[in-house]
């Protein structure tokens, strides 16, 4: 495992001269009088290796004087000369003294010259290359990052890197920390204080978890956050909730929609992120009567894909709605629902005597006998809905939950509104 600073390399501000201009960096109660930030952060965070980016113009000469401890004057006029001349079109692999310049700075550090990105092909290239930088990253290393003389797009490529590596997961690392010194008011303080700005990555983590949260429900990465916030009893009451919407369990979700509403943010980041999919969920399944809760429920369902889940609950909608409907009939009880599920299955026969006062509709008895031979093949792996294309099944689930609309809309109970 290894401690990694990336840093940027630029072309310097005095162009004649093709050099940073020193300055002095501090940061907490640490400073550094250098040109260069990653020679302050060096000092300031020891890092096992450092990672250096910047295109074939950039000031590699003073790179490779700075770190030396005993430069050669012919490899800096080299790579001066050449890094001078060197364009747009210059090609990266061209650079020389690559290996002189990685000594220099030491214990297996890299260099990684990109393009200038000026088009599209060039974009590609370092995005290319900054990806190609998790070649040298091991599981549990640690990132920090310094984005003070980063050029155009490269702090956008190298936070994408930084998400894709966090999201992804392959090789696992930790960043730690995200650098920026504050070189455009060194002249009003006397020196360039180096400031954390690694918040970007907490709010993108945020990002991520809410949107996880409300594409499937799923509150893992959430309720991880909840907690760093101490906000210990809204993650218990998240992940409450998405467990249970996991197991598709009705009856007990009905019950955390109703604690859901209690919730109380940590933090106002994480208000920001969740309370938008936290209200949707309440305001589309509080105060429902169970039909209507399983009927919405479908139709989340579908809406993000969980197309099983969906068939279930749609299938159990039209049981629970028939058991409401009839007279004396608990919903919640297993001879009457029972009773329900062996009426409606049987076609062009003589229901049972026991369910003769059933409630039905053709519209009921058409959607019921569509959709339960596909519910149970997908359970059971069994009967003729085999012969249905995935295609077909999420078709005939679409039109289902649309028929099954105006029977809903039927006797609904205040406050239930479809078109919410």
């Amino acid at each position: 495992m290894s401690k990694i600073l990336i840093s940027f390399l630029g072309t310097g501000r005095d162009k004649s001269k093709r050099e940073y201009s020193h300055a002095k960096y501090k940061l907490a109660e640490e400073e550094a009088d250098t040109s260069f930030v990653a020679l302050a952060l060096k000092k300031f965070v020891k890092p096992d290796k450092i990672f250096l980016i910047g295109t074939p113009h950039s000031i590699w000469e003073e790179v490779y004087r700075s770190f030396s401890e005993y430069p050669d004057e012919n490899i800096w006029s080299e790579l001066g000369d050449w890094c001078e001349k060197a364009n747009k079109d210059t090609p990266v692999e061209a650079l020389p003294h690559k290996e002189d310049i990685e000594a220099a700075i030491g214990n297996g550090s890299k260099i990684f010259p990109i393009r200038y990105g000026i088009d599209e092909e060039q974009i590609q290239q370092n995005i290319n290359i900054i990806l190609g930088l998790r070649d040298y990253m091991s599981d549990g290393d640690e990132i920090i990052v310094d984005i003070t003389h980063s050029f155009r797009s490269l702090p956008l490529l190298i936070m994408q890197l930084i998400l894709y590596l966090k999201q992804i997961g392959s090789p696992k690392v930790t960043v730690s920390h995200v650098y920026y010194g504050m070189l455009d008011i060194k002249w009003k303080l006397g020196y360039a204080p180096i400031v954390d700005i690694s918040s970007i990555i907490r709010l993108s983590d945020w990002i991520t978890g809410a949107f996880v949260f409300k594409l499937n429900g799923s509150s893992k990465q959430a309720a991880i956050l909840l907690e760093q916030e101490g906000g210990k009893s809204a993650a218990s009451l998240l992940n409450k909730f998405s467990s249970v919407l996991s197991l598709n369990d009705m009856g007990q979700l009905q019950k955390q929609v109703q604690e859901l509403s209690g919730i109380k943010y940590p933090s106002e980041m994480a208000r920001l992120a969740l309370e938008p999919t936290v209200r949707d969920f309440i305001r589309n399944f509080r105060d429902l009567s169970a039909s209507e809760f399983q009927y919405r429920l479908a139709e989340w369902h579908f809406k993000n894909g969980n197309y099983l889940a969906a068939y279930n609950d749609l299938v159990e909608c039209v049981i629970t709605k028939v058991c409401e409907e009839t007279p004396e009939y608990d919903w919640l009880a297993f001879k009457n629902r029972e009773s329900v599920r062996n009426a409606y299955k049987i076609i062009d026969a003589q229901m049972p005597t026991d369910t003769d006062q059933l409630y039905q509709t053709d519209r009921l008895l058409s959607i019921y006998r569509t959709i339960n031979p596909i519910r149970n093949y997908l359970i059971h792996q069994s009967g003729q809905a085999k012969k249905k294309s995935a295609p077909d099944k999420i078709s005939t689930l679409r039109e289902a939950i649309a028929n099954l609309e105006p029977e809903m809309k039927l006797h609904a109970k205040p406050p239930f509104d479809l078109d919410l």
